[in-house]
């Protein structure tokens, strides 16, 4: 709300409050206030408080606006856990604490990697956050030698000898002073989590010719260097009608039981602009040939989770090839060519891959990829350690809508009621 003050125009009320929000910003970016913003401070507190007019103005946004917003409070909320996270695993181990800069260069470096794929897509305002995780632990010192030093001034004043106590005729003692006592275990308190079952993964030969680059720099086979932004749309399956393929993956069948879940989160992954900076690329703009291209899918946390089953077989009874594997990644494709370009191919992201699995295809990377690791349906291949796994469907290199019933889902069909048109 803005309030209008005797002699002064709304407009002036205006510039008085962009320059405020301008000085307040400055703390973030680390630029000046400018001198229209200092004085507008001093100039409101020393005016009669008079309110004459008042106006009131409503945020619109648009969805590209309205998904930067998410993703800015998405990334704040991400920051002050990490750096609280941080800060407790260093108290556990009896570190020194990292202050609020020494969190800061560490966000700074995990920007980009696997761990922080999206850090450069976000405002760096939205890291001030650690300053906040930094503040509350050390508010908890301040409590924690506050008490600590009221305990051991109460203990100068309270007297345990038996001549403290009351004797007949005598005046009662001063009542025991009781303080919260602080302990701190140096036994780490066990939790239960979840554990991958023992288990070996086969190899297939693979057919020529090998990717042209490495897989962990490719980024059709490492979904990392692409990475994708949450938008907005129905949180259920759609039909998108024409032709089906009855052999299709079948999403269902990665958790245990089968079954259709809720979907969480809706994402758009980013295009590969070849053409720049050949022969690596860069990312490019967002794919919008369909609304949405991968989904967070809801899961129970600790369940086992396999491939998509698929009919027809690579060799054998394996019914897909691993091209990229890393401890929470992993990407797939139901041939046995090297490459994203040819049939379906699956990136799952945010999950426990199982450690044999991601053991044995860095030993077939590093020998040359003439075989990588094979699967069959029904084959674990990790575990859903957190409540939400990711996933993203391709068909001949083309990213998918993974909410299509008619292909994904196809015994779902009956909870299949929303009808989008298919792009050209």
């Amino acid at each position: 709300m803005e309030v209008v003050f005797p002699n002064e125009t709304k407009e002036d009320l205006e510039a008085d409050f962009i320059a405020s929000i301008t000085s307040h910003v400055c703390d973030c970016t680390g630029g000046a206030a400018t001198s229209r913003g200092q004085s507008a401070f001093v100039s409101v507190s020393s005016r009669q408080r008079s309110m004459k007019n008042a106006y009131k103005s409503e945020l619109d946004p648009n969805n590209k606006q309205s998904t930067a917003m998410r993703q800015h409070v998405g990334a704040v909320r991400w920051a002050y856990n990490w750096g609280l996270e941080r800060i407790k695993q260093a108290a556990a181990k009896g570190e020194r604490w990292p202050s609020a800069v020494d969190l800061h260069r560490e966000g700074n470096k995990l920007k980009g990697t696997e761990a922080l794929p999206w850090g450069y897509a976000v405002s760096k305002c939205a890291f001030v956050a650690l300053n906040g995780a930094s503040m509350r632990a050390a508010v908890w010192i301040t409590f924690v030698v506050l008490w600590t030093t009221l305990f051991s001034v109460a203990s100068l004043f309270t007297d345990p000898s038996p001549s403290a106590q009351a004797q007949p005729g005598s005046t009662l003692p001063a009542p025991p002073l009781f303080l919260p006592l602080l302990l701190r275990s140096t036994e780490a308190v066990p939790t239960a989590t979840p554990s991958h079952p023992p288990q070996s993964f086969a190899s297939v030969p693979v057919l020529p010719p090998p990717t042209d680059r490495p897989a962990q720099e490719h980024p059709d086979l490492n979904l990392a260097l692409r990475s994708y932004l949450p938008t907005e749309g129905h949180r259920g399956l759609v039909n998108y009608g024409g032709d089906t393929d009855p052999q299709a993956p079948q999403l269902a069948d990665m958790l245990s039981p089968p079954r259709l879940p809720p979907f969480r989160t809706l994402y758009q992954v980013y295009d590969w602009d070849w053409g720049c900076n050949p022969p690596a690329g860069c990312r490019g703009p967002l794919l919008t040939d369909y609304p949405v291209t991968l989904v967070e899918l809801e899961t129970t946390p600790g369940e086992l989770l396999a491939i998509p089953s698929r009919a027809p077989s690579i060799l054998e009874d394996f019914k897909a090839l691993v091209l990229f594997a890393s401890e929470r990644s992993l990407s797939f494709t139901y041939t046995r060519s090297d490459s994203a370009a040819i049939g379906y191919l699956i990136h799952l992201d945010d999950f426990a891959v199982h450690p044999s699995l991601v053991e044995r295809y860095r030993q077939l990377d590093a020998d040359g990829r003439s075989q990588l690791p094979a699967l069959r349906n029904g084959q674990i291949i990790g575990l859903a350690d957190k409540s939400t796994l990711n996933v993203a469907v391709r068909d001949t290199g083309q990213f998918m809508d993974p909410r299509a019933c008619k292909d994904w889902w196809n015994n779902y069909l009956a909870q299949c009621t929303v009808t989008l048109q298919r792009p050209r």
